[in-house]
């Protein structure tokens, strides 16, 4: 949605800027900007909404922008009309999306200020998901608990400003707000992105405009997030500073910041979903290009012989424009498997020792590289042997059971490689690889 304003703000690197903020108070305000700024994106806090105009006019080169509206103490009426203007003032610069954030423990006019944002916005939809499952802050069947224990029977009860006597978010928010609430449980989030985006669009149809969903991890706020995103309902999202940190990277923001170093090879071989969901996570980033080998091409010699080359002539291209560059199975990434004129098995094996034949010939022929990630143990296995690799030698943990290595001996020795079986890793697991690959050029 495009703003009314004649030119939007620009950010850092030129592009208009499309994230803002409105935030209760000044400390809810900073511990969610820094979430932003930790991932590159210079994040301006604006102290109060009286000359936030003024403050935008004159700042330059921020990413993103967060107006303190200090309405938590305030009657739900004046919460409301606040949250209105500063989600004006915000559009009116331009910006894109807006971001209501709101008290891990659901202090404040929630529902008031929810709907001061989608009236400024015209918002059809939003989306209240307030866990922070670092600080142990979970959503499950619309009830919020803090470690455990429903907020209401917990000390934030007794808070002497905004105490919180209802658990059930939608009980809650049904009591302050006058667009329907819906729910979308846990068991849908488990269920994956698709049954999200499917109990939205029901949940739309049948006229609900507010959808609390569960969260007990940051897999299931990246879940939510990427569901949000892909049905381009983005407009107004809100919560506390966990679904923060992973909104912009759903959005696409801040890509630019990425760690910079040579390209990264990822071979992904398995046909694991969870890394099919990863490498469609990956590709959405600027700079990461995916290749696709033919399933069926493997079967026979000379077939095998020209997908190689053809791989390795586009991979090479890829890695030459700087791009990092994923190399995955057709069939697996769109679930469209041809028939084998083999044996599975033998098909397999023949894939495996293909995508080997394309890796060892980028890794000895160049285009330098950081590294390599290889995902599923054949796919490694077939890597390794081809450099006549005889080991790897193990460096670091990347992410919870997934190692950063270094080939031993062979014809590529010391090359990096970071191994991942095929279930293993969350959607940003990929991204996360490539970049601490990166980091160690």
């Amino acid at each position: 949605m495009q703003s009314s304003s004649p030119e939007a703000r620009r950010g850092c690197n030129g592009s208009p800027i499309r994230l803002g903020l409105v935030a209760d108070d000044l400390t809810g305000s900073n511990d969610t900007g820094v979430q932003f700024a930790k991932q590159g994106l210079g994040t301006l806090v604006i102290l109060e909404l009286a000359g936030a105009e003024a403050a935008i006019a004159g700042a330059a080169g921020y990413d993103v922008l967060v107006i303190n509206t200090d309405s938590r103490a305030d009657d739900p009426a004046t919460a409301r009309s606040k949250a209105r203007q500063g989600a004006k003032i915000l559009l009116d610069a331009g910006i894109e999306y807006i971001y209501k954030k709101i008290d891990s423990t659901l202090r404040g006019n929630l529902g008031a200020e929810l709907e001061g944002v989608m009236d400024a916005a015209g918002a059809e939809a939003a989306f209240f998901i307030p866990a922070l499952p670092a600080l142990g802050r979970t959503t499950v069947g619309g009830f919020h608990l803090v470690r455990g224990v429903p907020v209401s029977q917990t000390e934030i009860a007794r808070d002497l400003i905004s105490p919180v006597t209802e658990s059930h978010i939608p009980t809650l928010l049904a009591g302050q707000c006058q667009r329907p609430v819906g729910h979308i449980p846990l068991g849908t989030v488990l269920a994956g992105v698709e049954e999200v985006k499917k109990a939205i669009s029901d949940g739309m149809k049948a006229g609900q405009a507010i959808f609390v969903i569960d969260a007990t991890t940051e897999e299931h706020l990246l879940v939510a997030a990427q569901a949000i995103v892909d049905m381009d309902l983005a407009r107004v999202t809100c919560g506390s500073a966990g679904l923060a940190e992973i909104l912009p990277r759903v959005l696409g923001l801040g890509q630019e910041r990425a760690p910079k170093g040579l390209p990264v090879l990822t071979v992904a071989g398995t046909r694991s979903q969870v890394t099919v969901e990863q490498v469609k996570t990956a590709v959405r980033r600027n700079g990461v290009a995916l290749i696709l080998a033919q399933d069926d091409a493997f079967g026979d010699e000379q077939s095998r012989k020209q997908e190689i080359a053809r791989l390795v002539e586009e991979v090479r291209r890829g890695l030459g424009q700087g791009s990092d560059v994923i190399l995955a199975m057709e069939g697996t990434m769109t679930g469209t498997s041809k028939t084998p004129i083999v044996d599975p098995a033998e098909l397999s094996r023949l894939i495996a020792a293909g995508l080997g034949e394309v890796t060892a010939q980028i890794v000895l022929g160049g285009p330098p590289i950081s590294g390599l990630i290889l995902t599923g143990g054949d796919t490694a296995l077939a890597v390794c042997r081809r450099l006549q690799a005889p080991g790897l030698s193990i460096c670091d943990e990347v992410l919870p059971g997934i190692p950063y290595s270094r080939l031993l001996n062979g014809e590529a020795p010391g090359t990096k490689v970071v191994t991942k079986a095929g279930a293993f890793g969350d959607r940003e697991a990929l991204i996360v690889a490539m970049d601490y690959l990166k980091s160690l050029d």
